[in-house]
């Protein structure tokens, strides 16, 4: 039976995804407008698979996730709307990068996918390349960025988009200790309106731009709060942070 957090702001989904016979992620997630969240857990534990599930790269099996009013996968309504339709902004920790456009061009390639006039996404992308310091890199194809680079050039194609929900999948991977200072104070700056969901491992970085923690275990949440109550929590501290 779905059962889905009723709310016309934010996210509020209940995910059940079965990715073979011995591992099925169910949970739920809500995620008011102007919050980020952390997801944690030891690898396997399902923090992917539920990124792959909102943004519509796995279907679900059962539930319902609702964005900003809109269903965007009920199987038992028959409802599925596609990767692109969904309004979200994702970077993965591959970053994912368009190799035959320079950084400008990939920064400017959401809004042109959006219907956006050639000028008008250009526009876009430069004043996310002046955000994020990528001026310098505007003309450079990907193989020619750091892995801290790339990364940044990522996150200004997820928000050119103005996504309603941005995931960010350990987005500081590559990112020198001063990179990691900027993301984090941009992203404290530019998420007040938005849905954010991250999955990170910096515990520093986490503490700096989560409002909410959520650990997670063979599918399931194994804990829930502020990054000081989970990681005062018996069962964390068992399966997670004992170490």
């Amino acid at each position: 039976m779905t059962s889905v957090a009723q709310t016309t702001a934010g996210l509020s989904a209940r995910i059940v995804v079965s990715r073979s016979n011995t591992f099925t992620l169910d949970l739920e997630v809500a995620i008011e407008p102007g919050t980020t969240a952390a997801l944690l857990g030891p690898n396997g534990s399902g923090k992917s698979t539920t990124v792959d599930a909102l943004a519509g790269i796995v279907p679900l099996d059962e539930g319902r996730i609702q964005l900003d009013g809109r269903v965007l996968d009920d199987p038992d309504a028959g409802v599925f709307v596609p990767t692109e339709q969904r309004g979200l902004g994702v970077v993965f920790q591959q970053g994912l990068l368009f190799d035959h456009l320079d950084v400008a061009a990939n920064i400017a390639f959401g809004p042109r996918s959006a219907g956006r006039p050639s000028k008008q996404a250009d526009a876009i992308a430069r004043r996310w390349i002046d955000t994020l310091d990528l001026a310098d890199l505007a003309d450079r194809h990907p193989n020619r960025l750091s892995g801290g680079q790339a990364q940044r050039v990522a996150l200004a194609r997820a928000l050119a988009t103005d996504p309603d929900l941005l995931m960010l999948d350990e987005p500081i991977a590559g990112m020198s200790a001063r990179e990691r200072e900027l993301t984090a104070a941009l992203l404290q700056r530019i998420c007040k309106n938005r849905s954010v969901i991250v999955i990170e491992h910096d515990m520093d970085f986490v503490k700096q731009i989560a409002h909410k923690v959520t650990v997670m275990h063979q599918g399931k949440i194994l804990a829930e709060g502020s990054m000081e109550k989970v990681q005062n929590d018996p069962k964390v501290i068992d399966v997670y942070l004992g170490h």
